[in-house]
Order: C-alpha cells, then sequence, then structure tokens
C-alpha cells in the first residue's frame, strides 16, 4: 500500500502538506519492536489499518487488551513520545502486563504538553508502587479526567505515592481505584486527594480494598468539607453498621448536599442501618438520588427508599433548542 494511502500524505487544501504523524508513528513503532527484538502487536496493527482504510488517519483511541509486555508498551510508548503524537485522546491497556517499566514510558509520553490524551485506564497491569510513582510524577502537569488503576494490587504504599500527584491535579474528574489492596491506612493519603483545593474530583471507586469501619469513617470526615464529590464506590469493603461509622456516614448524608450518589453493596449493613437511612430520606435529604445496599435487606425498605430517591434523581439538563433558519 502506498504512503498516500497510508499515511494520508500528499497536498492537503491551500497546498499544504497533509498530516502524517500517524504513518510516521507506525513506521517509528516497527523500527522500536525491531531493535527490542519483540513482534509488533496485532491489535495495533490491525488498528492502524483501520484508521488508514475506514478513518482519516488519525489515531485518537488506543485500546489494547492483548498481552504486550512492559517491552511492548515501552516499544509503542516511546514512539508515542519521540513522533510528539499530538492526536491521542484515549489510551486503555487491559491486563497487558505493562508493568512499572511499560507505565513510566507511557508516562513520559503523557507528561509532553503536546498529548491530549485525557483518559488512562491501566486495568490489571502488575503495577506497584514504584509505577504509582511515575503517575504521580505525570499528573499534576497533563490533561487527564478519568484515571482508572483498578486490580493493581500496590496497596496503601502505592497510594501514598499517587497522593503526591493527584493531590495537585486539577483537571481529573474519575479516580477509579478498586482492588488495590488500599486499607484503612491509605485513607491520609486519600483526604490529601479530596482536600486539593482546586480539585475537580466528582467520581471515586473504592470497591473491593479494605476500608473497614476505622478507614470508612475516617475517610467521610473528610467528605464534611469536600464539596465537588458527587459519587462514592465503596461497595465491597469490609465495613458495617459499628455505631461511630454509621453517626459520620448519616453526618454526611446530612451536611453534604453535592454529594448524592452511593454505593455500600457486599457490606455488613442491614435492615438497622438502612432504616437509619430511610428515615434521612424521609426527613428532606433530597440530593440522595442512588443508595446502593445489601440484597439482604427487607424488599419493603428497599422499595421505599426506591421510590423517595426516585424523586430526588437530578432531571437532565435539555439542550438548547436551535433556531430555524
Amino acid at each position: 500500500m502506498s504512503k498516500k494511502k497510508k499515511g494520508g500524505m500528499g497536498k492537503g487544501k491551500g497546498g499544504e502538506d497533509e498530516d502524517t504523524s500517524t504513518w510516521d508513528l507506525l513506521v517509528l513503532y516497527r523500527k522500536n519492536c525491531n531493535k527490542n527484538g519483540i513482534t509488533t502487536l496485532k491489535q495495533l496493527e490491525n488498528k492502524f489499518d483501520q484508521v488508514f482504510e475506514e478513518g482519516d488517519g488519525i489515531l485518537e483511541e488506543l485500546h489494547i487488551w492483548e498481552e504486550a509486555g512492559p517491552v511492548g508498551i515501552r516499544s509503542f510508548c516511546e514512539a508515542l513520545r519521540d513522533i510528539k503524537y499530538k492526536h491521542l485522546k484515549s489510551m486503555r491497556f487491559w491486563r497487558v502486563k505493562a508493568q512499572d517499566e511499560g507505565v513510566r514510558t507511557a508516562c513520559d509520553f503523557l507528561k509532553l504538553n503536546t498529548s491530549k490524551v485525557t483518559i488512562l485506564d491501566l486495568l490489571s497491569n502488575e503495577i506497584t508502587p514504584l509505577g504509582c510513582s511515575f503517575i504521580a510524577d505525570m499528573t499534576p502537569g497533563c490533561n487527564l479526567t478519568v484515571l482508572k488503576l483498578d486490580h493493581n494490587e500496590f496497596g496503601t504504599p502505592g497510594l501514598e505515592q499517587l497522593a503526591k500527584g493527584l493531590g495537585r491535579t486539577p483537571s481529573l474528574t474519575t479516580l477509579s481505584l478498586s482492588y488495590c489492596n488500599i486499607d484503612e491506612k491509605g485513607v491520609p493519603f486519600l483526604h490529601q486527594i479530596l482536600a486539593f483545593i482546586k480539585t475537580e474530583l466528582k467520581f471515586l471507586d473504592l470497591q473491593g480494598n479494605f476500608l473497614k469501619n476505622e478507614g470508612v469513617k475516617d475517610l467521610f470526615k473528610a467528605l464534611e468539607t469536600n464539596q465537588i464529590l458527587e459519587e462514592i464506590n465503596l461497595a465491597d469493603n469490609q465495613f458495617g453498621e459499628d455505631q461511630e461509622t454509621m453517626d459520620q456516614i448519616c453526618k454526611v448524608f446530612t451536611m453534604n448536599k453535592n454529594l448524592g450518589a452511593y454505593d455500600f453493596n457486599y457490606n455488613a449493613i442491614y435492615d438497622d442501618g438502612a432504616n437509619r437511612f430511610l428515615q434521612l430520606l424521609k426527613g428532606g435529604n433530597k440530593w440522595i438520588h442512588k443508595l446502593e445496599l445489601s440484597e439482604k435487606i427487607s424488599r419493603e425498605i428497599i422499595k421505599e427508599m426506591a421510590g423517595i430517591m426516585k424523586k430526588n434523581k437530578p432531571k437532565k439538563k435539555k439542550g438548547k433548542k436551535k433556531k430555524k433558519s
């Protein structure tokens, strides 16, 4: 296939040269793989074929779930960095075994002021606290709005590293750290992230960690003052109807009118705790519109709560109608 068809080379409108950076990226990626003694990823080759044959020759989304290993990810991310590729907006590496070395080279690219990537999803990539330190060093100056690090068991030491950067990242709106082996000792670092004065973080997913009663209680102390977060997922965190923990949760339910969505599924909250929440809903907490609880709670309570929260659900903003010409 000719370069013109592959890379969009030739003359564009006004006689200007067309953008050939995607073709250049593919060429350099192949060279890096050859130099590193590995084969190119089939998914990546197919993606390039797709953007050249069916699209406009621009790579905007990179979603890979073919095992690449750190050398495979490094070969591609170094090509992105060296080309200073400016079109990519989303990077999702799912179970590719990028490890810390792959994460480092991805972060080297994302730190460039030419990077427009807003979504970084590194599901299950064997990332350790070292990899978290690379992410922390990158995040304050990048354009990320969504960061997902689910199923990487870096634990509280990794969260400590992340907080150094995420506590200074104004662009981030979604942070997902589910099943990362974070315990109650990690809560001060969550405080650090939530307390950032310029934070825009609206969704926090902590499902499948080990915050327990003590950690959840301390986390909700931070949520008394944070007025930006809109939704939190604490499913499967091994907490229950401890008196102090429930008191603190109910306090936030009443004080924080911006945080309206909670997921407490797969925790030891049963009818007694659910009844406390129900009374708050009946008492006029109109901002709470989502509250996920255990299936072991009686259907009558769940049904009554659902009826109230349905009325509390925020109305979708209607777009302005276009004027007829």
